[in-house]
């Protein structure tokens, strides 16, 4: 979680992400840490929501509902 790139630069970003391996840390442990309190079986979508709140927004949300 953290790096992004388009299907076409998978090769050129996985030895970027191997070098800042650690970049992303305390983002992914806030991600972690939220993602899970609420077992709905939405799980996986609600941190795509986060994730994608936050990259637009640079912003942490907790998203508590989802349709």
């Amino acid at each position: 979680m953290g790096h992004i790139c388009e299907p076409s630069e998978l090769e050129k970003i996985i030895p970027r992400v191997i070098k800042e391996k650690d970049k992303f840390k305390e983002e992914r442990k806030y991600w972690a840490k939220k993602s899970g309190w609420k077992f709905d079986g939405k799980n996986s979508k609600r941190i795509l929501y986060m994730i994608k709140f936050f990259i637009l927004n640079g912003k942490k949300k907790q998203i508590e509902d989802i349709q």
